[in-house]
Protein backbone atom coordinates (compact mmCIF):
# COMPACT_ATOMS: atom_id res chain seq x y z
CA UNK A 1 0.00 0.00 0.00
CA UNK A 2 2.82 2.20 1.24
CA UNK A 3 4.72 1.87 -2.72
CA UNK A 4 1.11 2.68 -4.12
CA UNK A 5 0.46 5.41 -2.39
CA UNK A 6 3.86 7.11 -3.74
CA UNK A 7 3.73 5.92 -7.14
CA UNK A 8 0.38 7.65 -6.73
CA UNK A 9 1.27 10.86 -5.26
CA UNK A 10 4.59 10.98 -8.21
CA UNK A 11 1.45 11.01 -10.59
CA UNK A 12 -0.08 14.01 -9.53
CA UNK A 13 2.51 16.33 -11.23
CA UNK A 14 1.61 14.03 -14.75
CA UNK A 15 -2.23 14.72 -14.08
CA UNK A 16 -1.50 18.18 -13.72
CA UNK A 17 0.58 18.72 -16.46
CA UNK A 18 -1.98 17.09 -18.60
CA UNK A 19 -4.79 19.02 -18.06
CA UNK A 20 -3.19 22.21 -17.57
CA UNK A 21 -2.26 21.51 -21.60
CA UNK A 22 -5.60 20.60 -22.79
CA UNK A 23 -7.04 23.73 -21.27
CA UNK A 24 -4.62 25.82 -22.90
CA UNK A 25 -5.08 24.19 -25.72
CA UNK A 26 -8.80 24.96 -25.74
CA UNK A 27 -7.54 28.51 -24.63
CA UNK A 28 -5.57 28.82 -28.14
CA UNK A 29 -8.48 27.28 -30.50
CA UNK A 30 -10.62 30.14 -29.26
CA UNK A 31 -8.47 32.53 -29.95
CA UNK A 32 -7.48 31.00 -33.42
CA UNK A 33 -11.48 31.52 -34.19
CA UNK A 34 -12.09 34.28 -32.55
CA UNK A 35 -9.68 36.94 -30.97
CA UNK A 36 -9.84 38.55 -27.75
CA UNK A 37 -12.82 35.84 -26.70
CA UNK A 38 -13.76 35.38 -22.96
CA UNK A 39 -12.29 32.15 -21.75
CA UNK A 40 -12.39 30.38 -18.50
CA UNK A 41 -9.51 28.29 -17.39
CA UNK A 42 -9.71 24.82 -15.42
CA UNK A 43 -11.20 20.87 -15.94
CA UNK A 44 -12.83 18.02 -14.06
CA UNK A 45 -9.94 16.65 -12.70
CA UNK A 46 -9.55 13.89 -10.40
CA UNK A 47 -8.54 9.94 -10.49
CA UNK A 48 -9.94 7.26 -11.59
CA UNK A 49 -10.87 4.91 -8.70
CA UNK A 50 -8.31 1.98 -9.29
CA UNK A 51 -11.17 -0.44 -7.49
CA UNK A 52 -14.24 0.26 -8.97
CA UNK A 53 -13.21 2.19 -11.76
CA UNK A 54 -15.52 5.49 -11.32
CA UNK A 55 -14.30 8.78 -11.56
CA UNK A 56 -13.95 10.06 -8.19
CA UNK A 57 -15.65 13.03 -6.80
CA UNK A 58 -15.16 13.05 -3.77
CA UNK A 59 -11.31 11.98 -3.75
CA UNK A 60 -9.00 13.64 -1.96
CA UNK A 61 -6.96 14.08 -5.13
CA UNK A 62 -9.48 16.23 -6.73
CA UNK A 63 -8.89 19.12 -4.20
CA UNK A 64 -5.27 18.78 -4.48
CA UNK A 65 -5.67 19.13 -8.22
CA UNK A 66 -8.23 21.78 -7.93
CA UNK A 67 -5.39 23.70 -6.10
CA UNK A 68 -2.98 23.16 -8.23
CA UNK A 69 -4.85 24.07 -11.38
CA UNK A 70 -6.00 27.45 -9.63
CA UNK A 71 -2.31 28.17 -9.03
CA UNK A 72 -2.03 28.33 -13.10
CA UNK A 73 -5.25 30.19 -13.50
CA UNK A 74 -3.84 32.80 -11.35
CA UNK A 75 -0.31 32.65 -12.94
CA UNK A 76 -2.27 33.32 -16.08
CA UNK A 77 -4.24 35.61 -14.74
CA UNK A 78 -7.78 34.07 -16.16
CA UNK A 79 -11.09 33.13 -14.46
CA UNK A 80 -10.99 29.43 -12.86
CA UNK A 81 -13.61 26.48 -12.46
CA UNK A 82 -13.67 23.74 -11.01
CA UNK A 83 -15.81 20.72 -9.09
CA UNK A 84 -16.94 21.29 -5.25
CA UNK A 85 -19.86 20.43 -3.30
CA UNK A 86 -20.50 16.67 -4.73
CA UNK A 87 -19.95 13.22 -3.52
CA UNK A 88 -19.07 9.51 -4.21
CA UNK A 89 -20.87 8.64 -1.78
CA UNK A 90 -24.88 6.93 -3.16
CA UNK A 91 -27.12 8.75 -0.47
CA UNK A 92 -26.80 12.05 1.61
CA UNK A 93 -24.90 10.65 4.45
CA UNK A 94 -21.73 11.43 6.89
CA UNK A 95 -19.24 10.79 3.54
CA UNK A 96 -21.06 13.02 1.30
CA UNK A 97 -20.81 15.61 3.84
CA UNK A 98 -17.39 15.08 4.49
CA UNK A 99 -16.66 15.11 1.02
CA UNK A 100 -18.69 18.07 0.07
CA UNK A 101 -17.52 20.05 2.74
CA UNK A 102 -13.86 19.57 2.27
CA UNK A 103 -14.08 20.51 -1.80
CA UNK A 104 -15.97 23.66 -0.71
CA UNK A 105 -14.07 24.89 1.77
CA UNK A 106 -10.46 24.10 -0.32
CA UNK A 107 -12.19 25.30 -3.58
CA UNK A 108 -13.08 28.77 -1.97
CA UNK A 109 -9.73 28.93 -0.24
CA UNK A 110 -8.19 28.26 -3.76
CA UNK A 111 -10.11 31.50 -4.92
CA UNK A 112 -12.11 29.67 -7.30
CA UNK A 113 -14.56 31.96 -9.85
CA UNK A 114 -17.06 29.18 -11.05
CA UNK A 115 -17.96 25.88 -9.06
CA UNK A 116 -20.17 23.51 -9.95
CA UNK A 117 -21.80 20.24 -9.57
CA UNK A 118 -23.05 21.07 -6.14
CA UNK A 119 -25.31 18.57 -4.95
CA UNK A 120 -23.99 15.64 -6.72
CA UNK A 121 -24.31 12.04 -5.38
CA UNK A 122 -22.51 9.13 -6.52
CA UNK A 123 -19.70 10.29 -8.97
CA UNK A 124 -21.81 12.84 -11.00
CA UNK A 125 -24.54 10.28 -12.12
CA UNK A 126 -27.19 11.24 -9.37
CA UNK A 127 -28.64 13.87 -7.30
CA UNK A 128 -31.19 15.65 -4.86
CA UNK A 129 -33.19 17.80 -3.61
CA UNK A 130 -31.55 17.53 -0.45
CA UNK A 131 -28.01 17.10 -1.76
CA UNK A 132 -28.47 20.32 -3.50
CA UNK A 133 -29.87 22.28 -0.30
CA UNK A 134 -27.29 20.68 2.06
CA UNK A 135 -24.75 22.44 -0.42
CA UNK A 136 -26.17 25.42 0.18
CA UNK A 137 -25.88 25.31 4.10
CA UNK A 138 -22.19 24.17 3.56
CA UNK A 139 -21.74 27.25 1.09
CA UNK A 140 -23.18 29.86 3.70
CA UNK A 141 -20.92 28.80 6.53
CA UNK A 142 -17.89 28.69 4.03
CA UNK A 143 -18.46 32.28 2.50
CA UNK A 144 -18.96 33.37 6.42
CA UNK A 145 -15.89 31.52 7.32
CA UNK A 146 -13.81 33.30 4.18
CA UNK A 147 -15.16 36.86 6.01
CA UNK A 148 -12.41 39.16 6.76
CA UNK A 149 -12.21 40.34 9.81
CA UNK A 150 -13.18 44.09 10.62
CA UNK A 151 -10.81 45.79 13.40
CA UNK A 152 -12.67 48.76 14.74
CA UNK A 153 -14.25 50.59 17.98
CA UNK A 154 -17.28 48.62 17.67
CA UNK A 155 -15.97 45.38 17.26
CA UNK A 156 -13.79 45.77 19.53
CA UNK A 157 -15.48 47.78 22.13
CA UNK A 158 -12.97 48.08 25.10
CA UNK A 159 -15.84 50.88 26.27
CA UNK A 160 -18.04 47.66 26.63
CA UNK A 161 -15.48 45.90 28.43
CA UNK A 162 -14.83 48.30 30.64
CA UNK A 163 -18.15 49.21 31.46
CA UNK A 164 -19.88 45.77 31.96
CA UNK A 165 -16.47 44.85 33.55
CA UNK A 166 -15.47 41.56 35.86
CA UNK A 167 -18.55 39.78 37.08
CA UNK A 168 -21.29 41.56 34.55
CA UNK A 169 -23.28 40.24 31.77
CA UNK A 170 -22.00 40.88 28.29
CA UNK A 171 -25.61 39.02 27.10
CA UNK A 172 -27.45 42.06 29.12
CA UNK A 173 -25.78 44.50 26.97
CA UNK A 174 -27.53 46.66 24.43
CA UNK A 175 -23.82 46.62 22.53
CA UNK A 176 -24.42 42.44 22.48
CA UNK A 177 -28.47 42.85 20.99
CA UNK A 178 -27.38 45.75 18.63
CA UNK A 179 -24.75 43.57 16.99
CA UNK A 180 -24.86 39.72 17.60
CA UNK A 181 -27.30 39.12 14.27
CA UNK A 182 -24.62 40.75 11.79
CA UNK A 183 -21.56 38.82 13.38
CA UNK A 184 -22.84 35.38 14.39
CA UNK A 185 -23.31 32.90 11.60
CA UNK A 186 -27.14 31.56 11.92
CA UNK A 187 -27.70 27.91 10.64
CA UNK A 188 -30.55 27.33 8.65
CA UNK A 189 -31.14 23.87 8.31
CA UNK A 190 -28.07 22.54 10.69
CA UNK A 191 -29.59 21.53 14.19
CA UNK A 192 -28.08 22.99 17.42
CA UNK A 193 -30.84 21.59 19.70
CA UNK A 194 -30.33 19.92 22.83
CA UNK A 195 -31.15 16.20 23.12
CA UNK A 196 -34.69 15.96 24.47
CA UNK A 197 -35.40 12.45 25.88
CA UNK A 198 -39.51 12.45 25.01
CA UNK A 199 -38.03 13.32 21.24
CA UNK A 200 -35.31 10.54 20.80
CA UNK A 201 -37.78 8.01 19.30
CA UNK A 202 -38.78 10.74 16.57
CA UNK A 203 -36.10 12.18 15.68
CA UNK A 204 -36.53 14.99 12.84
CA UNK A 205 -32.66 14.43 11.84
CA UNK A 206 -31.02 16.45 8.84
CA UNK A 207 -32.19 14.44 6.21
CA UNK A 208 -35.92 14.88 7.41
CA UNK A 209 -35.25 18.84 7.36
CA UNK A 210 -33.59 19.06 4.27
CA UNK A 211 -36.26 17.39 2.28
CA UNK A 212 -39.13 19.33 4.29
CA UNK A 213 -37.58 21.78 2.96
CA UNK A 214 -37.04 20.92 -0.41
CA UNK A 215 -40.96 20.31 -0.02
CA UNK A 216 -41.61 23.95 0.89
CA UNK A 217 -39.46 25.17 -1.90
CA UNK A 218 -40.76 23.01 -4.24
CA UNK A 219 -45.04 23.43 -2.62
CA UNK A 220 -44.64 27.79 -2.83
CA UNK A 221 -41.68 29.15 -4.01
CA UNK A 222 -43.39 31.54 -6.78
CA UNK A 223 -40.69 33.46 -9.32
CA UNK A 224 -41.06 37.05 -8.57
CA UNK A 225 -42.39 39.15 -11.50
CA UNK A 226 -39.66 40.75 -13.89
CA UNK A 227 -40.22 44.45 -14.46
CA UNK A 228 -41.43 45.82 -18.18
CA UNK A 229 -38.22 47.85 -18.29
CA UNK A 230 -36.12 45.20 -17.02
CA UNK A 231 -37.21 43.00 -19.69
CA UNK A 232 -36.82 45.74 -22.45
CA UNK A 233 -33.34 46.41 -21.14
CA UNK A 234 -32.32 42.78 -21.70
CA UNK A 235 -33.84 42.32 -24.82
CA UNK A 236 -31.72 45.45 -26.09
CA UNK A 237 -28.23 43.76 -24.48
CA UNK A 238 -28.84 41.06 -25.86
CA UNK A 239 -29.41 42.29 -29.40
CA UNK A 240 -26.48 43.90 -28.94
CA UNK A 241 -24.44 40.85 -28.15
CA UNK A 242 -21.68 39.36 -29.91
CA UNK A 243 -20.38 36.34 -29.64
CA UNK A 244 -17.44 35.17 -28.80
CA UNK A 245 -17.77 32.09 -31.16
CA UNK A 246 -19.61 31.58 -34.27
Amino acid sequence: DAVFQAQWKDALPGILVQANAESLSGLVIFQKKYPGAKFIFGGDVTCMDMKDSIYAYGAPELNILNAALADMAHFYHLPFFCIAGASDSKTLDAQAGVEASLSIYLATLNGCNLIHDCGYLESGLTSSFESILFADEIIDMVKYMARSFEVNDETVSLDVIDRVGPGGSFILDTHTSDNFRNTLWFPRLMDRSRFQADKADNPKNLLFRLRQKAKDILSSHSVPRISESTVSEIKKIVQKHIPDVE
